[in-house]
């Protein structure tokens, strides 16, 4: 199982996760922990990235479901041909 800890810096526009892995081996639990940044971009700055970088076609969803309603998401998924 594992458990994470999320601070978002609004200023810096990055979300830093802190995830503990604990895992059952012959010899009994491993823990590992790791820590990751993500960068936080608007939906509207995505898709210039996309579509400058030659990709078309672009659909957004909610990463609950593959919902096409984003309202309260919190992360997207994004869709997108290349040209």
């Amino acid at each position: 199982f594992y458990c994470w800890e999320n601070h978002y810096m609004p200023k810096k526009q990055l979300c830093e996760m802190n995830i503990t892995f604990f895992e059952k081996g012959a010899h009994g639990w491993r823990k590992t922990c790791e820590r990751q940044l993500h960068r936080a971009r608007s939906e509207d700055r995505l898709r210039g990235i996309l579509t400058r970088a030659g990709f078309s076609d672009i659909e957004v969803f909610s990463s609950t479901g593959m919902n096409r309603s984003l309202e309260g998401a919190q992360r997207l998924w994004f869709v997108a041909q290349n040209k």
